[in-house]
This record gives C-alpha cells, structure tokens and sequence, in this order.
C-alpha cells in the first residue's frame, strides 16, 4: 500500500482549479492549461509506485491492476458520457453531432488525443463544439497505463537495474521530441502527441524508482518545496496562449511539481501545510471528477448562451462543483472501495457494458451524419451549409495539402478556374482559406467572361512574401508565397487577386478572444503585440513591389463573428429566441480592420492596387449579415457558405469583367 500524502491531493487542487479557471476565461489565470501537467507528474509517480511496490512484493498481477484503473476511472466518467450524449443531442447539430460522435469512438479506444490532433486543420470546428475535447489528457493516461505495466515487469524480470537506465533514457527522448516539435512551431503535434508527453508522467516515475538520495536536511527539504511550489504557481499567472508550449516551458511547472513531491513532506513545513490544508486536499480528491464535468458544462453553457458573461462562467463552475461532489460521494467512493460492486467480475461486466453502449451510439451518429431526422427540413437548411465535394478539391486537399500546394506551384500544377482549353492564365487568385472558399465564384465568373485562371492556396497563410506564420507546421508560408511569385512571372500572368483573412494575423480569429494565433512572424521582429503591425506593414509593400506592373486586386476581410454561424441560428430557431446582439457590427468591424484597411487603402491611393472592400456589402444596415432567406451566410465563425460565396460574387464580377476588355 503506497504511504498517503495530503500534500499530492493539494497538489490536484492546484492543478484542477488552474484549468477550471483558465477554461472559463478568467484572464489571470491565462496559463492554467499547466494544470494538466502537473497532474500528469503526479499519475506518473503514483502509478509507477504502485506497479514497483507489488512486484517488490511479488504481489503484482496485471488483471488487478486494471480492475483498480476500472475502478478508479470508469464510475465517474460513465454518468458524464451519458449527460453529453443526451446533451448533444439536443443541443448540437447534425454536423456538431457527427464530429462529437467521432471524439466519443476515438475516446472510448483511449485515442482521443490523436483524433483531436488530426483536427486541427482545415475547417476545424471550434473547441466549444467539442465537448470531450479535455479528454485528451486521459487518453495520453491511459495510453502510459497500458505501457507502464508490461514494461517494468518485463524489466524487473530480465534486471532492476534496467529500469532506471530505460525511464531515463525514454524521459530524455521524449523531450527532445516535444522540444524538436516546439522549436519547429508543430505545437499542435507537441500538444497532442503522447510520445512528446510522455517525458511529464516518466518525471514522476523515476521519483517513484528511489533512484534519487533521500534528502535529510530540513533546511533543504523547505527550500526545494518552496521553489517546487513557486515553479507551478508562476506558469498559472504568466503563461497565456502565445506562449510556446509544451516544449522549456513545460519544464517549470513539471520540475516545480516533481521537486514536491521528491522532498519529503512534514506537516511543519509552510508549503506542506498549504498543500495540506482539509478544503484543499478535499478539492483535491474530488478533482478527477470536477475535471470530468467542467469542460462539458462550460460547452453546453456557451453553447446555449453564446453571448455568456462572468456570470455564467461563475454559474458553470458551481454547476459543475456540484456535480463533482455528487459523483464523488455517491458514485467514486462506493464502487473504488467495493462497497458497490465488489467482484472484480461484477466491475469488469458493467465496465463491458457501458464500453458496449457507447462503442454503438458513437457509430450511430457518425454514420448517420449527425442523425439529421432529429431537426425538422428548415432548420437543417441552417446547418447545411458546408461546401459541397468538387473536383478542385482533389487538385489541393491531399494527406499533406499545405506541402503539396508548395510542390504543385514548382510542377505547374496548380488548380485551374474557368474555362480550362485556354493556351494562357488570365489571373491567378493567391490566399489562404478564405481564397479557397471562393474558389466557386472566380471559377462561375470567369467561364461566364471565357477567362482562365490558377488558384494557389495555402492554409493559414496570407499571400504576403518575407513572412511566416506562428502556430503552423514547418513555417512553409514564406516558401509558399515565394513559389507563387515565381509561378506568376513564369506564366507571364497580368492579373493577381490576393484573398485573405487579413485581420487574423493581427488579433487572432476574433478580437478579445486570444487564441495563440495564427500571428505573423518575421526575422528580426516577434510575433507580441505590436511587431505583428510592423511586420503587416512593411511586408505589403514589400509583396506589391514584388509584383510590380501587374493589375493587383486585394480583396478585404469578411466580417468574422464571434460566434459559428449556422450552428447558432439553427439552436436560435429551435428554442425559438432571437438576439440581435449575437453578431458583428459595422462599427466592430471597422474598428477591427482598421491598420488593415488603411494599409491596402494607402496602396490603393498610390494606385498600386485595387482595393475591393466587402463592408457595405455585408453591413450597410448596421449589423453586419449572417442570413439570407433561410441559409446561413457561413460555414462557421468567418468563412462562407456557399449561399455566402453567392453573395459576396458581385463584389468580384467587375474586377474579371476588365480582363476581357
């Protein structure tokens, strides 16, 4: 049996109130997403205990081992798998639904973390669709449960003195892993993937080897506590979503929380009695419960009220509080301590049965496509509004669209718009997604004016040269817009549209909603602040010259939204409520595109380029348009339908008409 300590369950406090906090948007706690790290340190030093004292004591079996995991995992994650299913149910739409039914299959085979890593790419939903999304952590868990055990008995059986040699040797790899991730901006692989996260849980279990000499000085032992404490602490308060992480700055609050747990806790000790104190060590045992809940209710909670204050916030955490006591109490305690259930038998056959209902209702609603029969035929108009499958999808979406995209502009290959037998390309429309959407209309527009044009795209990426883009895989986008120059003087083309969410590259996707990104980066600048707006500026120009004597449209941002679009007005007319304060105006708008439209304005004025500005367009009435008749204008929060892309056509029919003439 492992020696208790009050201090581990402070510990957990620490860590579930970090994320909890930072997960309803309190801006102080900006970088309590290190919370999740701290609990991995933690399972990795209790788990690897647990394994070595009964191999020690020759009292180790792997079916009990996972009857304890069962047992101390399953009670309170069945009750809130069923709240969301029932939940999204109602609350989701068909194409929501499809993508939670797909996150409760790759969960219920304990590889969420790699299914949520694989969307992070284009037309990804927002995290407040995914109302698993926290479940990630528990994946990379499970994940280390199933390797951890056959490992050290293998080792222990050939020799002990092995399995220090391998946990380190596997510590040091993973890092440099996740550090060669960061370093190389892929923090979405660095995040997800268990092998560069791996390193966190192993800091714990080689506390849990003994391999480390005791300390004995008391001095020392308050000292190492004191900074441990201070090391998880700092990352809470100072990290936010710009900084590069896992990667060094991982290493803090992980350290922090291996140095508390290394030095020998006494209840005279400050740190100690902290971590000691009964409300935090009771919201420490309740914390695999609290963390079970508050992500979901926060989801459901934005869901239901997009426009959600502190308030609600507050709400949520108390909601979902209480339910963690509830679960603990009633569900956790009696089944973990065989009061309920007491067979092993009896445990692995609801284990069984629960895995049974879920692994079918997940396959349901994905191969269903979201089980659409739920809405009735005007309210899915609202949420049909994805673009539909064409054949220039397959000239630009492959395994490794971005790479290709760079690869096909070097072959001539690149995707063709109009009327296709033409000897010559007329125009050529560069961008990042938003570019992408439009594809329909540049092709509608320029078969009705007998034009030919090539479309070269590239993700998250806007058509500026000298710039990269933080927050996206290899940082290519410099490369991408090199290649697309060359491209154009190589094909003598005339005519250049350049399509962009330009504002994102500022702000992120909305103002006051910090997302890490994607933001502009440059040698010589950074992507904080400011330099964001420095960079912009001197990399217009910069792109204009480079394209000189050529006729060069840039086309202006559509209004993004704060909130997805169909999804919202289609949950508005179930419980038939209308808010015109949900949406953007003019106002915000304007303000948002300031440094940008008065950049391309400048150009404009110096007759460099022709500018075509979408705000009257989308919101001359003050608010600017999400709806037309019974469609929705988006396919999320900022880019368009193909109800959208219909609009937005006129705007773009002059500029291809002058072609021709």
């Amino acid at each position: 049996m492992i020696f208790y300590r009050s201090d581990i369950d402070g510990l957990r406090a620490i860590a579930v109130t970090s994320v909890v906090l930072f997960h309803a948007g309190f801006k102080v706690f900006s970088g309590g997403f290190t919370g999740v790290d701290i609990f991995f340190v933690i399972s990795g030093f209790l788990i690897t205990s647990l394994i070595l004292k009964e191999i020690e004591a020759a009292t180790f079996s792997l079916s009990g081992f996972y009857e304890r995991r069962i047992r101390r995992l399953a009670p309170a994650l069945f009750p809130v798998l069923l709240f969301v299913y029932i939940s999204s149910l109602f609350l989701f739409s068909p194409n929501d639904f499809k993508i939670f039914s797909q996150s409760l299959i790759s969960f219920m085979a304990f590889v969420s973390n790699w299914l949520f890593l694989s969307q992070t790419g284009y037309f990804d939903i927002g995290s407040e669709a995914k109302p698993l999304l926290h479940t990630w952590s528990l994946s990379i868990e499970e994940q280390f449960y199933l390797f951890m055990p056959f490992t050290l008995l293998t080792l222990s059986w050939i020799n002990k003195k092995l399995i220090n040699i391998f946990l380190i040797s596997l510590l040091i790899f993973s890092l440099i892993i996740n550090l060669y991730w960061v370093n190389r901006e892929q923090l979405d692989i660095a995040f997800f993937n268990s092998i560069g996260r791996f390193w966190e849980l192993l800091s714990g279990s080689l506390l849990a080897t003994g391999s480390f000499r005791k300390i004995e000085n008391i001095l020392t032992i308050k000292i190492m506590r004191l900074v441990g404490f201070i090391l998880v602490l700092i990352p809470i308060f100072a990290y936010d979503y710009s900084t590069p992480f896992p990667g060094l700055a991982a290493v803090i609050p992980t350290f922090g929380a291996a140095l508390i747990i290394y030095a020998s806790p006494h209840t005279s000790y400050p740190v100690t009695k902290i971590l000691s104190w009964f409300p935090i060590v009771y919201i420490g045992r309740i914390s695999y419960s609290w963390y079970l809940w508050h992500w979901p209710i926060f989801v459901f909670m934005r869901t239901y009220y997009p426009n959600a204050n502190a308030l609600h916030s507050i709400m949520a955490i108390i909601a979902s509080f209480i339910l963690a006591v509830l679960s603990y109490h009633i569900i956790e305690i009696p089944i973990r301590h065989k009061y309920v259930l007491p067979q092993k038998e009896q445990m692995y056959q609801l284990f069984g049965t629960m895995l049974l209902v879920f692994m079918i209702a997940g396959p349901l609603g994905y191969f269903t496509d979201g089980l659409p029969q739920r809405f009735p035929g005007d309210n899915l108009q609202l949420t049909n509004s994805l673009p539909p499958r064409d054949s220039q999808n397959n000239c630009i979406q492959d395994k490794n669209w971005e790479v290709s995209s760079i690869n096909k502009l070097v072959n001539n290959q690149v995707c063709n718009l109009g009327v296709l037998d033409r000897n010559h390309y007329d125009f050529i429309v560069i961008g990042d997604s938003h570019a992408y959407v439009l594809r329909q209309a540049f092709n509608a527009i320029a078969n009705r004016q007998g034009l030919k044009g090539a479309l070269a795209v590239y993700n998250a990426c806007p058509p500026l040269i000298n710039v990269n883009v933080v927050r996206r895989p290899d940082s290519r986008c410099d490369l991408f817009n090199i290649e697309a120059h060359k491209f154009i003087k190589r094909h003598e083309i005339q005519t250049v549209f350049l399509v962009s969410n330009w504002a994102v590259y500022l702000y992120g996707y909305f103002p006051n909603k910090n997302t890490g990104g994607p933001y502009l980066i440059r040698e010589g600048f950074n992507s904080q602040g400011a330099d964001r707006f420095k960079i912009f500026a001197k990399a217009v120009p910069e792109t204009i010259e480079s394209l000189l004597g050529r006729k060069i449209y840039v086309l202006g941002s559509v209004p993004s939204q704060p909130h997805r679009v169909p999804e919202t007005l289609s949950l508005e007319k179930r419980i038939g409520r209308s808010q015109n304060n949900l949406w953007t105006t003019r106002d915000q708008y304007l303000e948002w595109q300031t440094p940008v439209l008065a950049i391309w304005k400048e150009q404009a004025l110096l007759g460099r380029v022709t500018f075509i500005d979408p705000t009257e367009h989308f919101c001359a009435s003050g608010t600017c348009l999400v709806q037309l008749d019974s469609f929705a204008l988006y396919t999320d929060s900022n880019h368009l339908s193909p109800q959208g892309v219909l609009f937005i056509q006129p705007l773009l029919e002059p500029a291809l008409a002058a072609i021709g003439r």
